[in-house]
Order: structure tokens, then C-alpha cells, then sequence
């Protein structure tokens, strides 16, 4: 058996071949749901990270952001749902968002409170102090986040790929009926992108971290 037959198939890689359409589907959701989930986790973060009696709750959204099983988060809520792309696209996006904004609140309370009141001092306005000073210091650390969840992320949608959504995962699941060299296909090109989605964010957070410095 030619294990890489199927994946080296010229015919697989025409514009209309299931094999490409189901890649760039996977890529594409996985970046929108990095992207969304972090914007709602930065601002959901920054909100609970101005308060100042939000210890319990910032806690509370680090523990379910990395705690949270997520094959359990999507088994609930396809049991409550349904399975579809939208409730487990939810699911994930939820994970994501928890994430980001446990990092988010944690590093706004360790902020240089010393940096913030001079600037104040200095008649700085509380938007400019956040974009000029906040926003650059947290970008790297968000970024960092998004690359560890990025690779899960990306093998989640395979697993719910299983069970109805668009994507690597159905290509696994058919090449089981089909022949392990489809299996075998589905399954590089899922470690290869879960390595791509990887190293673009923890390089834009290297090269984040870098300009600050």
C-alpha cells in the first residue's frame, strides 16, 4: 500500500478537489476563530482587568481557559445543540476568548502602576496610556496565547470534522471507508497546518515582543 499515493495525487490538488476545498476550509475557520476569539478575549480581559475587586473573576476565566477539556466542551454541546459548524465553531471560539482574556486581566494587574501614574501625571489621557503603553505590552503575551491554542484548535475541528463539520476531519473520516492513504493525507496535512497556525503567531509575537523592547 502507497501510503503517499493519495496525497501526491496530482488530481487532488485541482481547485475543485474535495482534498484542497476541505484545507482551506480548515485554515480558514481555524484563523477566523483565532482572530475573533482573540479580539473578544483581549477586550473581555481589559474589562475585567479595570477593576479592581475582579481577582475572583479573572481567576475564575484563566482556570476555563486552560482547564476546560475541550473534546468535553464539544460533547456538551452537541448533546445540547446539536452538531453543526456554528455550535462547534461556539464552542471552540468560547475556549479561545476565555483564554486571551485570562492572560489579558492577569497582565493589566501586574501593569507598572509607577509608569501609569506618571503618565497621568504627565497629562496623558487614559485611551492614550492604553494604546501607547498597555496595548504593546499585552500584544506579545495575546499572541504567544493564540500559538498555544492554535494548534488545538486546529485538531479540534478535525475531531468535529467527524461528526458533521467542514474540514480535515471528514477527509479522515471517509478515508477510514475509503483507504488508509487518505487517512494518512488528511492527517499530514493536519499536523503541517497545526504547526503553520504555530509559528505565525508565535513569530508575530516574537517580532511583537522585539518592537517593545
Amino acid at each position: 500500500m502507497n501510503l503517499t499515493g493519495y496525497l501526491f495525487d496530482a488530481a487532488n490538488w485541482t481547485w475543485s478537489s474535495p482534498l484542497l476545498i476541505a484545507l482551506a476550509v480548515h485554515a480558514l475557520t481555524t484563523l477566523v476563530l483565532l482572530v475573533g476569539g482573540g479580539l473578544l478575549g483581549l477586550g473581555l480581559g481589559c474589562l475585567f482587568g479595570a477593576f479592581r475587586g475582579s481577582r475572583p473573576v479573572i481567576r475564575l476565566v484563566s482556570w476555563l481557559g486552560t482547564g476546560v477539556p475541550v473534546l468535553g466542551l464539544l460533547a456538551v454541546g452537541v448533546i445540547i445543540f446539536g452538531a453543526g459548524l456554528p455550535v462547534l465553531a461556539g464552542c471552540l471560539l468560547l475556549l479561545i476568548m476565555l483564554s486571551v482574556a485570562g492572560v489579558t486581566a492577569r497582565e493589566l494587574r501586574v501593569s507598572d502602576v509607577a509608569v501609569i501614574e506618571s503618565g497621568r501625571a504627565m497629562g496623558l489621557s487614559r485611551a492614550r496610556l492604553f494604546f501607547g503603553y498597555r496595548l504593546p505590552l499585552l500584544l506579545p503575551l495575546v499572541l504567544r496565547t493564540l500559538a498555544r491554542v492554535g494548534a488545538g484548535t486546529v485538531t479540534a475541528l478535525a475531531v468535529a470534522g467527524m461528526i458533521g463539520a467542514p474540514g480535515l476531519g471528514g477527509v479522515i473520516k471517509t478515508g477510514f471507508d475509503s483507504g488508509y492513504p487518505q487517512v494518512f493525507a488528511g492527517a499530514v496535512l493536519l499536523i503541517g497546518l497545526g504547526w503553520l497556525f504555530y509559528l505565525t503567531f508565535a513569530g508575530l509575537g516574537w517580532a511583537a515582543r522585539r518592537r517593545v523592547a
